[in-house]
């Protein structure tokens, strides 16, 4: 763990790596990435009530929302909670996942989402543990591939939702307020 530091106690606070009165423990990865964030000049902010770290640059507004408003902050906390559970594992874990289904393929077993309750029952007859171990390993990715596509999917229609939503309606204010 390394400790970054913020410029103020708002909810959600500037960091900074000149030490303050506010600090943030944080995994080396996450200060790695802050640590390069800031030397490219961006502007990094921590929410002190989830730990979610949202980068401000170019790249990362969102344009058709207007800047500093309800709907940016909200579709920025958003995207950072989503991403915050995607990291280098999910990479690593793609790359599995397809080594996995190209090495099935190649030993015979084209799995599609038609037929993959019949390959998988070929595959258990086969009694070839290694080939077993190589389709269990495919259906744990398979199974964390789902959740994320299923959280961007909800986070796509959220941001979706507010883009229609007025700035000062209820609806947004509630969902403002779940999220400082």
């Amino acid at each position: 763990m390394k400790t970054i530091f913020g410029i103020d106690k708002n909810i959600e606070t500037q960091v900074t790596l000149i030490e303050t009165n506010v600090s943030i423990a944080v995994d080396d990865a996450t200060y790695e990435r802050v640590v390069k964030d800031i030397n490219d000049n961006k502007k990094v902010y921590i929410n002190t009530k989830t730990k979610n770290v949202s980068i401000k640059g170019t790249k990362d507004s969102f344009g058709h929302f207007a800047a500093n408003s309800k709907k940016e902050f909200i579709a920025t906390s958003l995207r950072n909670t989503f991403l915050n559970t995607v990291d280098a594992h999910t990479n690593i874990d793609m790359i599995i996942y397809m080594d996995a289904l190209l090495e099935l393929a190649d030993k015979g077993f084209v799995i599609t989402e038609n037929n993959r309750e019949e390959k998988y029952l070929e595959i258990l007859e086969t009694g070839d543990e290694e080939l077993i171990d190589l389709l269990e390993e495919y259906l744990v990715i398979k199974d964390e591939i789902s959740i994320i596509k299923s959280n961007k999917k909800n986070y796509n229609t959220i941001i979706s939702k507010i883009k229609d939503l007025n700035e000062d309606s209820d609806e947004l204010e509630i969902i403002y307020q779940e999220l400082i």
